[in-house]
């Protein structure tokens, strides 16, 4: 019987929408959200097409926003960080591909 997989993250994961801006240098920046985000990184989906034109270097500039929201308002913090590339792999429909980023410094993002 094959043993079970032990949760090897630091930070507890989120399924979280957030808007997320690539700085790319000279290139033309890129927009996505993330499909779930930690303290420690975040992984987001491109359109596969924007990574083909102009190959992304292994570390990037980037301005998230977080939602935010009391009893009486919505808003969503604008956040900047500087990330690695972990992964890259192709989506299963060869029309996106997946990016897992971990953040240089971790972001206390307060999700609880």
């Amino acid at each position: 019987m094959a043993a079970a997989r032990q949760e090897r993250r630091v930070h507890r994961r989120y399924d979280l929408a957030c808007p997320i801006t690539i700085l790319n240098g000279s290139a033309s920046p890129l927009e996505s959200r993330s499909e779930n985000i930690s303290d420690g990184g975040l992984y987001l989906t491109l359109r596969a097409a924007d990574l083909a034109d102009d190959p992304l270097p292994p570390k990037l500039a980037i301005k998230l926003m977080v939602p935010r929201s009391t009893p009486n308002s919505f808003m969503y913090e604008d956040v900047s960080a500087e990330v690695t590339i972990v992964r890259q792999s192709p989506c299963d429909d060869g029309r996106r591909a997946g990016l897992a980023l971990r953040f240089v410094r971790p972001v206390v993002l307060d999700l609880e």
